[in-house]
C-alpha cells in the first residue's frame, strides 16, 4: 500500500535494528523491543499496518507530528519514523517498566502518598501539553496509556485522540468511564476534558476502581451524567476535595490544571522518589567494619583465610544458582514467544471468521425477515393492548357485581331479622292465647259451681220463691263472678289475633318485595353477563378472524418471498447443497472458535502464571546480584 506520512527526520530501516522481544500488542498496533545496531541503544518500536489506519489517516498523521513536537520528561519520545509497503514504523523512547495499569493491577490500591508521586507527574506531562502554543488536548489519559520506566518515571503516551485546541471540539472519542459528561451529550468542550480524566485517574488510583463503573454502558453513562460518587472512609478530606473539584460536572465551573496543582492536597506532600535504586556501592557503604579488629597475629591470618576460602564458596554457589535461573528464564521467554505467536495466530482465526459470520449475516433475506417479524412484533403488540382494555372493562362490571352481591346480601340479613321478629311475635300470640283459654276454662268451673249451688238450693227450698228473692239471688251471684267477663275476654283475644295476623301480613309484604328485588338483581346481573360473553365471544372471534387472516397474508409473502429466493438462487446457481455446506460450515467455524476460545483462556493463565514465575525469579536474581555486590566487598576488602 503506497502511502506516506512525511520527511522522517533521521533515515533509518528495519536492516538497522535487531528485535529482541514483544512487548506490548493492540487494535492497530504491536510495540516490539529493539537494539540499534551501531549505537547498542535500547528502543521500543511501535508497528502500525497501513491497512489498519488507512480510513484514520489524518489521524494518525496528527498523532506523530504531535508526537515529534513534544520534549518533557514524562512524555513517551517520539525519535524518528520509516515505512514500507505494509507497515509505518515508529522508533520511540523505552519504557520498560510496564503501565500503571499492570500496576494497579497487581497492587489493587495505592498509597496517598505514591498515588500523589505518579499523579505530580502527569500533572506536569498535562501542564506541559496545556500551556503549549496552541495548547494540546489529548482526551485519552488512563492507566493504561501511562507507562514507567525502570526507575519508576511515569511516561504518558498514546496521543491518538489528541488535538490542538485552536477552534471549537464535539468528537466523541475516549474510553467510557472516563468521558466527561458534555462528550456523552456531544457538547463543545475544551481543556477541562484532561481535568476531569485526571479526577477519574486519581479516584481509580486511590480507591481501586472508577468512580463510574457499573456492569451496563448506559448505567455507566448515566452515573457519569446524573450519579453521586462514593469515597471509602479512608480517604483523606483533601483528596476528596480534589477529586470532586476536577469531577464536577460543568465544565464552566471545573478547575483548570493551574488550580489542581496549587491545591492543598499536591502541596501537601514532599517531592521524595518513589523508588529508591540498590546500588553496590550503597550496600558497599552499608556494611559497617571494624578496620581495629584485624590482627596481625597468625591465628587471625588464619582465621581470615577460611573466612575468604568460605566467601569463594558461597560466590561460584551463587554463581550456579544465578545460571540455572537465567537458563530457566530463558526457556520461559521462549515459552511465552511461542504462546503469543499462537495467540496471534488464534486472534487471526477468531477475526476472519467474525467477517465470514458478519458476511453471512448481511442478506437481503434475513433483513426482510426480521422487517417481518417487527411487523408481526408490532401487532401483537397491538393486540395486547386491546386485551388490556376488554380486561380493564371486565373488572369494572366485576367490581359493579361484587357491589351488587353486597347489597343483597345486606337485604338477605334484614329479611332474617324480620323473619325471627316474626317468629318471636308468634310465639307471644301463642302464649296470651294460653293465659286467655285458662281465663275462660275458670269461668266455666265458676258457672258450672253456681248451678249446682243453685240446683242444691232448689231441691231443699220450696218452689214458692218471689221474684224479688230470684233478683236479690242473681245479684248476689254476679257480685261473686271475677272482674272481666266472658265477653270482654274474648273481646281482648280477637285484638290480639288482629294485630297478629297484620303483622304477618306486613312479613308477607316484606318477604314478597325481598324476593322481587332479588330477581331484578338477578335478571339485571344475568344480562350483564350474557352483554359481557357476547362482547369476550365477538372479540376472540375477531381476533381470531385478523390472526387467520394475517396469517395467511403472512404465508401469502413468505411463499412469494420463498419463490423469489428460490428464482434469485436459480439465477445465481445456488442450491440446498450448497446452503447446506455452507451451515456445517459456519457450524464447524462456531467449534474451532470456542475450542480456541478455551486455548486462549489456557494460554492466558498460562502466560500469567508464567509472567508470575518470571518476577519472582527476577526478585530471585536481584537478592543474588545483591548478595554477589556484598561478597565483591567484602573480598575487596579482605584482599586490601
Amino acid at each position: 500500500m503506497n502511502i506516506e506520512l512525511f520527511e522522517p527526520p533521521i533515515q533509518l530501516n528495519k536492516s538497522d535494528l535487531e528485535f529482541q522481544r514483544k512487548i506490548g500488542d493492540g487494535a492497530f498496533a504491536s510495540v516490539w523491543r529493539v537494539k540499534n545496531k551501531h549505537t547498542g541503544k535500547f528502543f521500543a518500536l511501535k508497528i502500525v499496518q497501513k491497512s489498519k489506519v488507512a480510513k484514520i489517516l489524518p489521524q494518525f498523521k496528527r498523532e506523530v507530528s504531535i508526537m515529534y513536537e513534544l520534549e518533557h520528561q514524562n512524555i513517551v519520545k517520539l525519535h524518528t519514523h520509516f515505512e514500507d509497503f505494509k507497515c509505518f514504523y515508529l522508533l520511540m523512547e523505552l519504557a520498560e517498566g510496564g503501565s500503571l495499569f499492570q500496576k494497579l493491577f497487581r497492587e489493587k490500591v495505592f498509597s496517598e502518598k505514591i498515588a500523589y508521586e505518579y499523579f505530580r507527574q502527569i500533572l506536569n506531562a498535562v501542564d506541559y501539553l496545556h500551556n503549549r502554543s496552541p495548547p494540546i488536548i489529548h482526551r485519552d489519559i488512563k492507566p493504561e496509556n501511562i507507562l514507567l520506566n525502570k526507575k519508576g518515571q511515569i511516561k504518558l503516551t498514546d496521543f491518538g485522540w489528541a488535538n490542538y485546541l485552536s477552534d471549537t471540539r464535539y468528537t466523541t472519542c475516549g474510553t467510557l468511564e472516563y468521558l466527561p459528561p458534555e462528550i456523552i451529550e456531544e457538547k463543545v468542550h475544551d481543556l477541562s476534558v484532561d481535568i476531569w480524566c485526571l479526577g477519574v485517574l486519581l479516584y481509580e488510583m486511590l480507591c481501586g476502581t472508577t468512580p463510574f463503573k457499573a456492569n451496563v454502558k448506559e448505567m455507566i453513562i448515566y452515573n457519569i451524567t446524573k450519579g453521586t460518587i462514593r469515597f471509602p472512609s479512608t480517604l483523606s478530606p483533601l483528596a476528596k476535595d480534589l477529586i470532586l473539584k476536577m469531577l464536577e460536572r460543568s465544565q464552566e465551573n471545573r478547575i483548570t490544571i493551574n488550580d489542581v496543582k496549587n491545591h492543598e492536597w499536591v502541596n501537601s506532600y514532599g517531592s521524595d522518589e518513589l523508588y529508591e535504586k540498590f546500588l553496590d556501592e550503597s550496600t558497599a557503604a552499608t556494611i559497617i567494619i571494624d578496620m581495629s579488629s584485624c590482627k596481625s597475629t597468625k591465628e587471625s591470618f588464619a582465621e581470615e583465610t577460611s573466612k575468604k576460602i568460605d566467601v569463594k564458596e558461597e560466590l561460584e554457589l551463587a554463581k550456579n544458582k544465578a545460571k540455572t535461573l537465567e537458563d530457566k528464564i530463558s526457556s520461559a521467554n521462549c515459552d511465552k514467544i511461542k504462546l503469543i505467536s499462537q495467540e496471534k495466530i488464534l486472534k487471526k482465526t477468531l477475526y476472519d471468521a467474525d467477517l465470514e459470520l458478519q458476511h453471512l449475516q448481511m442478506t437481503d433475506i434475513s433483513s426482510s425477515i426480521l422487517e417481518k417479524l417487527h411487523n408481526i412484533k408490532k401487532s401483537n403488540f397491538d393486540k395486547d393492548q386491546q386485551c388490556k382494555k376488554q380486561r380493564f372493562y371486565l373488572e369494572k362490571l366485576q367490581s359493579n357485581i361484587t357491589n351488587i352481591d353486597k347489597e343483597l346480601s345486606i337485604k338477605e340479613n334484614e329479611l332474617k331479622n324480620l323473619q325471627i321478629k316474626a317468629k318471636s311475635l308468634n310465639m307471644g300470640f301463642s302464649r296470651i292465647k294460653s293465659y286467655k283459654s285458662l281465663d275462660i276454662s275458670t269461668l266455666q268451673i265458676n258457672l258450672d259451681v253456681m248451678q249446682s249451688q243453685l240446683g242444691e238450693k232448689s231441691l231443699f227450698q220450696s218452689y214458692d220463691f218471689s221474684i224479688k228473692d230470684i233478683k236479690i239471688f242473681m245479684e248476689n251471684s254476679i257480685n261473686q263472678l271475677p272482674e272481666f267477663s266472658k265477653r270482654d275476654y274474648e273481646r281482648k283475644i280477637d285484638e290480639c289475633k288482629e294485630k297478629a295476623m297484620e303483622f304477618e301480613q306486613k312479613i308477607t309484604e316484606e318477604a314478597i318485595n325481598f324476593e322481587d328485588t332479588k330477581n331484578r338483581i338477578i335478571q339485571s346481573y344475568g344480562k350483564i353477563k350474557e352483554e359481557l360473553m357476547k362482547i369476550m365471544r365477538k372479540n376472540r372471534e375477531d381476533w381470531r378472524k385478523d390472526k387467520i387472516l394475517k396469517e395467511n397474508k403472512e404465508k401469502k409473502d413468505l411463499l412469494k418471498m420463498y419463490k423469489e429466493v428460490i428464482d434469485r438462487e436459480n439465477l445465481h446457481g445456488i442450491n440446498e447443497k450448497n446452503i447446506y455446506e455452507a451451515n456445517e460450515k459456519i457450524r464447524i467455524i462456531k467449534e474451532n472458535l470456542t475450542r480456541s476460545h478455551i486455548k486462549i483462556k489456557g494460554l492466558r493463565k498460562e502466560r500469567f502464571r508464567l509472567r508470575e514465575t518470571i518476577d519472582v525469579k527476577d526478585m530471585e536474581i536481584d537478592d543474588i546480584k545483591f548478595e554477589i555486590g556484598k561478597v565483591k566487598t567484602i573480598s575487596n576488602l579482605y584482599h586490601w
